[in-house]
C-alpha cells in the first residue's frame, strides 16, 4: 500500500502538539457524597436524641417545674415556651444518676435560661436543684441543692450515724477543687468556668461566689467581681475576705466613700490586718482626708507592711 505524503499536514517548525488537558483524578471506590451523608447521619442522630430527651418523663418533670414556678412567673410572666438547650450533663454523686438540664424559657414579659437538676427515685424523677439567669446575667436560685435523704432503719426510724462516717465529696466540692487548682495555676478562665458549675450545683455557695469574684478581679472584670463580692456578703455577712476585696474594688473604681465603709467593716471583723488599713488609708487620701490616711498608713506600718511605712513618710513630708 502506498501513502500519498502530499496530503499529510505536518506541524510548523518550532511547534509541538499540546497534550490533551487532563481531567480531575477521583479516588477509586470513594464517593464524593460521603461527607454529606455523614453530616446528615449526625444531624439525624442529634435530632433523635433531642426528641428522646424531650419526650421523656425526666424532661416533662423539669419543664413542669419551670412552668409552675412562682418566681419564674412573677419575674418573666406566664411561660409560653420551654426548649431543651445545652449544656446537658449526667453524673453519679451517690451511685444514682443526677441529670443537669438547661432550658431556654420564653415568658410573656421576658426570656431567661433555667438550669434544673433531677435525680431518679425508683421509677420517678424528682427536681433537687434549680436556678435561672436574671436580667443582669446573674444566677438566681429557684431551689437549693437537696442532699440525699438519710437512710432509714426499721419501723421508719432514722438509722443511727456511724461512729466514723466516711466523708463523701459533693459535686459542688469537686468543682471547687477544680476551680482552686486552676486559680493557683493562673488559668482564670478555667477557674471561672469551674466556679460557675459549682454555683449551678449549689446556688448558695458563698465560697464559689467569693473565688469566682477573685478570678474576675484578676482578669480586670471589676463589675463582675464587685457583684460576686456583694453576693458573697449577702450569703455570709461576716466574710472578711469579701469585705476587703469589695472595698479594694470600690476604691479602684473611685467609689471612695463605699471603699471606706467596706474596709471599716472588715476592720471591725479583724482589727490586725495591715493590708486593710493600707487600702482604707488610700481611699481616705483620695477623699482628701490626709489625717485619717496618715493614721491608717502608720497602723499598717506598725503591723509590718513596709509599703505602709513608705506612704506614711510621704504624707508627713507633704504637710
Amino acid at each position: 500500500m502506498r501513502i500519498d505524503v502530499r496530503n499529510v499536514k505536518l506541524p510548523a517548525a518550532g511547534m509541538e502538539r499540546k497534550p490533551d488537558k487532563p481531567g480531575p483524578i477521583r479516588p477509586q471506590g470513594t464517593s464524593s457524597r460521603l461527607p454529606f451523608l455523614l453530616f446528615v447521619a449526625l444531624v439525624a442522630a442529634l435530632f433523635i436524641g433531642y426528641r428522646y430527651v424531650t419526650d421523656s418523663e425526666m424532661y416533662r418533670t423539669a419543664e413542669t417545674f419551670v412552668r409552675q414556678n412562682e418566681e419564674i412567673r412573677t419575674t418573666f410572666g406566664e411561660v409560653r415556651h420551654c426548649r431543651l438547650w445545652f449544656p446537658f450533663k449526667v453524673d453519679f454523686p451517690d451511685d444514682a444518676p443526677r441529670i443537669h438540664l438547661t432550658l431556654q424559657v420564653e415568658g410573656a414579659k421576658a426570656d431567661t435560661v433555667a438550669y434544673v437538676t433531677l435525680t431518679r427515685e425508683g421509677t420517678k424523677w424528682r427536681v433537687v436543684a434549680a436556678s435561672y439567669e436574671d436580667g443582669r446575667g446573674q444566677i438566681r436560685p429557684l431551689l437549693k441543692v437537696e442532699k440525699s435523704p438519710a437512710a432509714k432503719g426499721k419501723a421508719g426510724q432514722t438509722a443511727a450515724p456511724q461512729t466514723k462516717p466516711k466523708a463523701k465529696s459533693s459535686p459542688e466540692g469537686e468543682e471547687l477543687k477544680k476551680g482552686h487548682r486552676a486559680y493557683r495555676e493562673k488559668n482564670f478562665d478555667q477557674a471561672i468556668a469551674a466556679y460557675d458549675r459549682a454555683i449551678l450545683l449549689a446556688p448558695d455557695s458563698f465560697v464559689a461566689f467569693y473565688w469566682r469574684g477573685r478570678a474576675f478581679a484578676e482578669k480586670g472584670l471589676d463589675d463582675k467581681a464587685l457583684a460576686d463580692m456583694q453576693k458573697t456578703i449577702q450569703l455570709r455577712l461576716d466574710h472578711i475576705g469579701a469585705w476587703r476585696w469589695l472595698g479594694y474594688l470600690q476604691g479602684k473604681n473611685n467609689r471612695f466613700d463605699d471603699c471606706v465603709a467596706s474596709l471599716t467593716k472588715a476592720i471591725d471583723l479583724q482589727a490586725d490586718h495591715a493590708w486593710t488599713y493600707y487600702n482604707r488609708g488610700r481611699c481616705y487620701f483620695k477623699k482628701g482626708d490626709s489625717a485619717k490616711a496618715l493614721e491608717d498608713a502608720k497602723k499598717s506600718c506598725s503591723l509590718g507592711l513596709k509599703e505602709g511605712c513608705r506612704i506614711a513618710e510621704q504624707i508627713k513630708a507633704r504637710k
